[in-house]
């Protein structure tokens, strides 16, 4: 059984290695290179990029979440939470990064698979149909524009009004098309190097402080890069520079959304993103409002541990059970794993929607 295992946690380091190296080499190419290379050379590169960036990773997070199934399997795990957070994953990723593209013949719809306020690609594409570097004018036989904005729209409305009912596992732990997704299809992989153990006890306790501040600090950058383009969109503001607007947004995406990502997932965990991605704030305090929450109180605690072992954002679960007061910690994703290896079952993941229907 253990041999099993290890060719399976293998198996979903090669994966990750694949995420990790091929983004990053990709993306920096596609995003530093090849606006600079001739036209033929830099549309090529940019097509690899779109590849990798739509069908590459949809494949990567079916590939790997059928893996981390047979792992459950192999345990004879008997959560669901998890399970059913790998299954939603692998069926969106499907969906939205592998189906999507191949049938409409457009593989760019992933940019708008992350919800208000990750990016300014509606105001950008609003100004003059370019969103980094890309020209979405022609696209879609001339309906680039307004198909985007469409389907921006769209997935806006679908992804808020999911976590009014569901909180934040709607979207963090179920149709993240971006890194929460192969977080938790790699989970057991991960990270690529090092031990999970020295992560959980020395790393993170370490850094949660940092990406706290970090997260408030992006969320304002963002919001204000929005009103920036709102100025320029809706008021036809003269004195502010697109071209900075737009070098700002290159930069932040290439720092914190690409080469800090990699790197933890590589030396951390698949979701030190999740503490700080923009998205993931504005639709944690949306969960807030929905009433999301870890039930600690439906037995006894027997302060195992287990959960706070298996926590990626760090919070610590257990001193909550012991007092048997509800985990309303704003970084919970709501992926369900406390829940799922508690062995007395006094967890249970909550919102007030789940709470009416029981």
């Amino acid at each position: 059984m253990k041999k099993k295992n290890d060719k399976k946690i293998i198996s979903l380091k090669l994966l990750a290695g694949i995420l990790v190296f091929g983004g990053l080499i990709i993306g920096v190419m596609a995003q530093v290179l090849a606006p600079r290379m001739s036209s033929a050379a830099g549309e090529t590169i940019n097509h690899i990029y779109l590849l990798f960036e739509s069908i590459g990773r949809g494949l990567l997070v079916i590939g790997g979440g059928a893996v981390v199934i047979a792992i459950f399997k192999e345990k004879k795990r008997t959560g669901k939470l998890r399970r059913n957070a790998v299954i939603g994953f692998m069926i969106s990723s499907f969906v939205l990064l592998v189906f999507l593209p191949l049938s409409t013949g457009f593989l760019e719809y992933y940019i708008v698979l992350m919800p208000f306020p990750w990016s300014t690609l509606p105001l950008q594409i609003l100004y003059d149909g370019f969103y980094f570097s890309t020209d979405y004018n022609q696209a879609l036989g001339g309906n680039g524009v307004k198909i985007l904005l469409i389907a921006y729209t769209v997935f806006n409305v679908v992804v808020y009004g999911g976590i009014a009912f569901y909180g934040r596992r709607f979207f963090c732990s179920m149709i993240c098309c971006n890194f929460g997704a192969h977080a938790e299809t790699l989970k057991e992989g991960l990270p690529m190097f090092g031990s999970r153990k020295n992560i959980v006890d020395k790393i993170m306790p370490k850094i949660k402080k940092p990406l706290g501040v970090l997260k408030w600090l992006l969320l304002s950058v963002n919001l204000i890069l929005i009103l920036l383009w709102v100025a320029v969109v809706l008021f036809h503001a003269k004195n502010i520079n697109v071209e900075i607007l737009r070098t700002v947004e290159v930069f932040k995406y290439l720092i914190f959304e690409l080469l800090i990502v990699l790197y933890a997932f590589m030396l951390i965990s698949g979701r030190t993103y999740c503490y700080y991605c923009t998205a993931g704030t504005m639709i944690s305090l949306g969960s807030r409002l929905a009433g999301q929450k870890i039930v600690t109180d439906k037995t006894k605690c027997i302060n195992c541990g287990k959960c706070n072992k298996v926590c990626d954002m760090g919070i610590d679960i257990m001193s909550n059970a012991a007092k048997k007061s509800p985990v309303k910690s704003l970084s919970c994703v709501g992926c369900g794993a406390c829940v799922d290896t508690c062995p007395v079952k006094t967890l249970e993941y909550s919102t007030h929607f789940l709470s009416n229907i029981k």
